[in-house]
């Protein structure tokens, strides 16, 4: 089993390319489109908040950066930081309501029209459609924009 990672890019049609699309790490070669935009939403789904690691150094300097001459800030920053490292495990994305629900939309749009997706170049047709990914893979979601007359 070899583990790739590929960059995601969304573009509007006749626009740039834009970056905010994120990166998929993924641990097999072929999946069927529907896999591609479920692994898609979750790693916008892991962008949120409660999914990213704490910045404990960060933390340290935000409370003592007075110098902490009393060591308060210190005690503060511990008691905060030990809270987040127990906080409840976060479930993942595809595990909660609101993942299940923007996966299900995800697809649903893709059905619908709303974008297609490249990959390689090639226009990837249906949702069961097998995707063949290498490293050298471009993954483009490209949003539709219907043209209205007025």
């Amino acid at each position: 089993m070899s583990v790739r990672t590929l960059d995601v890019r969304t573009v509007l049609h006749g626009g740039p390319p834009q970056t905010d699309g994120g990166r998929l790490t993924l641990a097999t070669k072929v999946m069927p489109l529907r896999e591609l935009i479920t692994r898609a939403v979750v790693a916008e789904h892991i962008k949120a908040p409660q999914y990213q690691p704490i910045d404990e150094a960060r933390i340290m300097r935000q409370f003592t950066e007075d110098g902490d001459p009393t060591g308060l800030g210190r005690e503060l920053a511990e008691a905060f930081i030990e809270g987040y490292r127990e906080r409840p495990l976060v479930p993942p994305p595809e595990e909660t309501p609101e993942g299940q629900r923007d996966i299900a939309a995800g697809l649903a749009a893709f059905e619908a029209g709303h974008f297609e997706v490249r990959v390689g170049g090639r226009r990837v047709l249906g949702l069961d459609t097998p995707v063949e990914l290498s490293l050298e893979s471009q993954v483009i979601f490209l949003r539709t924009v219907r043209l209205v007359a007025g």
